[in-house]
């Protein structure tokens, strides 16, 4: 059973969160303060942290970069608590190393999506240490060293200027590039009906400097995801063609490699999030889609698919 500690005030909303975490049958602990939550991350096994955006004695940003800091921890992934005004501290916290975020309020459908995010990331760095297991014992020569598949470090260099002067301070310089991975942006489809919004999470898209493909249904961002070979799909939910979560399916089917797939949702009940989940979705953005949203859940995918990039296969 994996172990989750929730970093946040303990009040309603925090003990609902606790329940829904509980009832999907994680171990769940609870502490209130930064400090507290170092010392538990220090003495015991936690496989994942829910931490508030902002915490009375370190912000979310700085605790994240501290967990990514300590020397030959196990991975753990990191979700941020936060809601639609503190969108700043999202980013902040995104950019420093977390893996994902979870919005108030806390529903089902909500926390469904995010433990799914959890079980794929930490299933992700399991395959990263059987690698490097295997490329170690892979080797006879005790003169020879295989190149470890290494983790990514706390936050990309070319999202650092999210963070402010204090938190960019404690970032590692930047290493020369290994492969393709890291030599090129990522390549990126959005995929939305409604001509406004597309033009939107385009315009996002594209303010980062990365590639950018445009497709107003489900057949066209499916021609488009294998002629241009995409890392990262942003895709409404329902579209005409097929829906997003048939594009999902079609398109892991047909690129064989690493790749991110966010979906655009109202959090509508008729939409399943356990099938969408199952088929491979990695993360969903919540309608309205602002600016800010858009580029926390590039973040989330970036982290993603750079630790992917070290293991060399599509780790669904």
């Amino acid at each position: 059973m994996h172990r989750l500690l929730l970093v946040c005030p303990i009040d309603k909303a925090s003990r609902h969160l606790a329940d829904l975490l509980t009832q999907s049958g994680y171990s769940v602990g609870h502490v209130s303060s930064a400090t507290a939550a170092q010392e538990h991350l220090l003495q015991e096994r936690w496989q994942g942290v829910f931490c508030n955006d902002d915490i009375h004695d370190l912000s979310a940003a700085e605790l994240c970069l501290w967990l990514r800091m300590i020397p030959g921890a196990p991975y753990v992934h990191f979700t941020v608590l936060s809601d639609e005004k503190n969108q700043g501290r999202l980013l902040t916290a995104m950019t420093a190393g977390a893996d994902d975020y979870l919005l108030r309020p806390f529903t089902e459908n909500k926390v469904t999506a995010a433990l799914f995010a959890l079980e794929r990331t930490l299933a992700l760095h399991q395959s990263l240490d059987k690698a490097n297991h295997r490329q170690k014992t892979k080797h006879h020569d005790p003169e020879r060293t295989a190149p470890a598949a290494r983790r990514p470090e706390p936050t990309n260099l070319a999202f650092a200027d999210t963070l402010g002067p204090h938190l960019r301070q404690t970032l590692p310089r930047q290493r020369g590039t290994t492969g393709e991975a890291e030599a090129r942006p990522w390549r990126i489809l959005v995929a939305d009906d409604d001509p406004d919004m597309l033009d939107l999470m385009a315009f996002t898209v594209e303010l980062k400097g990365m590639p950018c493909y445009r497709a107003n249904d489900g057949f066209q961002a499916a021609a488009l995801a294998l002629k241009h070979d995409v890392d990262i799909v942003i895709s409404d939910w329902m579209m005409p063609g097929h829906s997003g979560v048939e594009l999902c399916k079609l398109v892991r089917a047909a690129i064989r490699k690493p790749l991110f797939f966010i979906i655009a949702t109202t959090l509508r009940d008729n939409e399943n999030f356990n099938e969408a989940f199952s088929a491979g979705v990695n993360a969903y953005l919540t309608k309205p889609i602002d600016p800010d949203k858009v580029h926390a859940s590039l973040l989330g995918a970036d982290r993603f698919l750079r630790t992917a990039a070290g293991i060399g296969s599509d780790p669904r």
